[in-house]
């Protein structure tokens, strides 16, 4: 309920710090999983802006993996930023 998405907003805030956390990037997978289509975005609009940092970072992969799963629509964007990565 409405209760559910004003505590998604709160941990939104913190999105970041949470997809690199022992625990917390299992939240952030079942916000990309299950969230609305607004909350999937802000995490995916971090991940796109920094790509290669989020996947080599052992728990923020597994939000990088989960997204690519579950939002379709970025889907290409998202395969597009690891494949832009030169360095």
């Amino acid at each position: 309920g409405s209760e559910m998405g004003g505590l998604v907003e709160i941990l939104l805030t913190q999105h970041q710090e949470l997809c690199m956390d022992k625990y917390g990037n299992y939240v952030m997978q079942h916000v990309v999983e299950h969230g609305h289509a607004q909350q999937r975005q802000v995490i995916v609009d971090t991940f796109l802006s920094k790509m290669v940092f989020f996947c080599n970072n052992k728990y923020a992969s597994n939000v990088v993996e989960r997204a690519l799963v579950c939002v379709h629509d970025s889907r290409q964007l998202l395969l597009q930023a690891m494949l832009n990565f030169s360095g």
